[in-house]
């Protein structure tokens, strides 16, 4: 049975929520409603510059029908443009889930930022977890996509699916900002580190596009194969693209260099082409300088160069105009032409 007493402190809570912050409600557009429970403390105060603000206490939960979100938090501060949870908040709505250690709501803007510990969950299942993140919703006529902005070095885990359907292993990237538009572009800059269960990459500042399955690394970016046979390329941008979530190609512009265990290719432009994660050919070509294979007994010199590497081991090396080779015969085959 309720006691008299939480009966009367509810009654207050609910009547001060509905007469004295009128105010508050026709500054805010469709505020969320306090759901009163029965630990819950409510006081009345006038900050300068701030109007009229409710502390809440004890445990509190709003609920936004029109938005389908709830928010819940230790306690909480309600403006009148804005509501702040502080300690283990929790805001909830279909397309996005974060809890921190405070979370402030704007409804004017449609935004939310979370600072402390922030967990958020994507509709894809992707996840953010670092000390600061903004996430604004989507809005008619403003923004289509939601977005989500992050700095401090956050760590995000990109999930994947295939073509049928399936879970895929994740991506990890981690930079000191990034910028994510809807749930498929991702923007970051800073020291970025990304990792994938083929690669793994490092430069300051890449663009990831999990739609067309196509990702670009730029200023001073290097990829390493981590498979059974490592490799290595750096230029000054990198492109790959996958299919079906695997690798299939990367290419390396203006002063490229690709270091595998049997080869080091240099060129204005390599290309690589991948098969079961590991090279399977290299092209190599510039304009404003030649492309060299070196390997332990030949050096070879030419306008462009075409290498098969199944496997990751070189079969075959195609030079093309002006070509020159030096070393020993083997069992690799050279063919100027």
């Amino acid at each position: 049975m309720t006691s008299p007493r939480f009966t009367r402190r509810a009654l207050t809570v609910v009547c001060l929520m509905s007469s004295v912050p009128a105010a508050l409600r026709a500054q805010r557009p469709t505020p969320c409603t306090l759901v009163p429970q029965p630990t819950t403390r409510l006081t009345l105060d006038s900050l300068p510059g701030f109007g009229q603000v409710v502390f809440l206490g004890g445990g509190v939960l709003f609920k936004c029908p029109s938005r389908s979100i709830t928010m819940r938090g230790d306690s909480a501060e309600r403006y009148a443009d804005h509501d702040q949870l502080v300690g283990n908040a929790v805001y909830d709505e279909p397309r996005f889930h974060v809890t921190s250690d405070f979370l402030t709501y704007l409804p004017a803007d449609e935004k939310v930022v979370a600072a402390g510990n922030v967990h958020a969950t994507l509709p894809s299942g992707s996840t953010l977890v670092g000390p600061v993140a903004e996430y604004q919703r989507p809005v008619p006529k403003l923004r289509p996509h939601e977005r989500m902005i992050a700095n401090s070095r956050p760590t995000i885990s990109i999930v994947q699916k295939d073509s049928l359907g399936r879970p895929t292993p994740p991506t990890g990237v981690v930079a000191n900002f990034v910028y994510m538009d809807g749930d498929s572009l991702i923007y970051a800059s800073g020291q970025v580190v990304i990792t994938r269960p083929e690669i793994s990459a490092t430069a300051d500042s890449a663009f990831i596009d999990q739609g067309r399955e196509t990702m670009r690394l730029m200023r001073t970016p290097r990829l390493k194969g981590t498979k059974d046979r490592p490799f290595t390329l750096t230029g000054d941008v990198i492109d790959l693209f996958s299919r079906n979530r695997k690798l299939q190609r990367v290419l390396a512009n203006a002063n490229a260099v690709a270091v595998s265990d049997s080869m080091t290719l240099k060129s204005d432009t390599i290309d690589l082409r991948i098969r079961n994660d590991l090279l399977d050919h290299a092209y190599a070509w510039g304009a404003k300088s030649r492309a060299r294979a070196v390997s332990p007994s030949q050096n070879l010199l030419a306008d462009s160069l075409d290498v098969a590497m199944p496997s990751q081991r070189v079969q075959l090396v195609r030079a093309l105009r002006n070509a020159l080779a030096e070393g020993k015969p083997d069992t690799i085959r050279f063919r100027a032409e």
